[in-house]
């Protein structure tokens, strides 16, 4: 579309790494010391279970029936999922 690069060449950029090893270590490195996590604790956390907000204490189910109800009396027209 732009010209910038061919679909060919961007597929085999794509499957190179775009960070070393090291650089990649360095990156994660840097995460965790400004999360106040050591490397490890962050790396746990990175391959833990991956949770979504159901996971967590929210009004989810308001915010549902508040939408139900507007788009029922015809105020609100959007899809809320």
């Amino acid at each position: 579309m732009t010209k910038q690069m061919s679909r060919e060449s961007a597929l085999l950029r794509l499957k190179e790494p775009e960070l070393s090893q090291e650089e990649t270590k360095l990156e994660f490195d840097y995460v965790a010391k400004k999360l106040n996590l050591t490397s490890q604790e962050l790396w746990i956390i990175f391959n833990g279970k991956n949770s979504d907000y159901r996971s967590y204490k929210n009004k989810h189910w308001i915010i549902k029936a508040g939408a139900s109800i507007l788009t029922f009396v015809g105020i609100e027209k959007r899809l809320f999922r």
